[in-house]
């Protein structure tokens, strides 16, 4: 009995780039910008750690959304925050949650009656603005993307 085995050829499949999306934490400080890792970030947010030389004060904070496939960046996202410390050390979010409260509720004016417009949200998303502005957002936007970039 004779076996007939076609010839076969090896064709190598071109795999997909893959899609990451990453997400990091930064403490503006005046030295400048410090990346915290995503375990200090969440042990921060679940006051599980202090931060001694933070308590009793305001830390401005930005956070990064940085989409890439391959090594391709497709897109890169920040938003500001903030994060109170108490007098332990402790990181106090409540506040940071209302800010983000009020970004879901909107900016725009809310219309109430024919000639009466509610600007309160509006008001707040501008304080909100003042508030969580880092100086140093330049500096993380170009140290972020020169990393991904097969850079420092």
């Amino acid at each position: 009995m004779t076996v007939y085995v076609p010839e076969m050829a090896v064709v190598r499949f071109k795999r997909a780039a893959r899609r990451r999306v990453s997400l990091r934490h930064y403490l503006c400080t005046e030295a400048g910008p410090l990346r915290l890792t995503s375990r200090l970030a969440r042990a921060l947010a679940h006051r599980q750690i202090a931060v001694p030389q933070f308590a009793v004060s305001v830390q401005r904070m930005v956070e990064v959304f940085v989409e890439a496939e391959g090594s391709k960046i497709n897109a890169i996202e920040f938003r500001a925050t903030h994060a109170r410390f108490d007098k332990e050390g402790k990181a106090d979010l409540h506040h940071a949650a209302e800010a983000m409260a009020v970004i879901l509720d909107g900016a725009a004016p809310k219309k109430l009656d024919e000639k009466v417009l509610d600007i309160s949200s509006t008001l707040r998303s501008r304080k909100r603005e003042r508030e969580t502005q880092c100086a140093n957002t330049t500096i993380i936007k170009t140290s972020d993307c020169s990393r991904h970039k097969g850079g420092s």
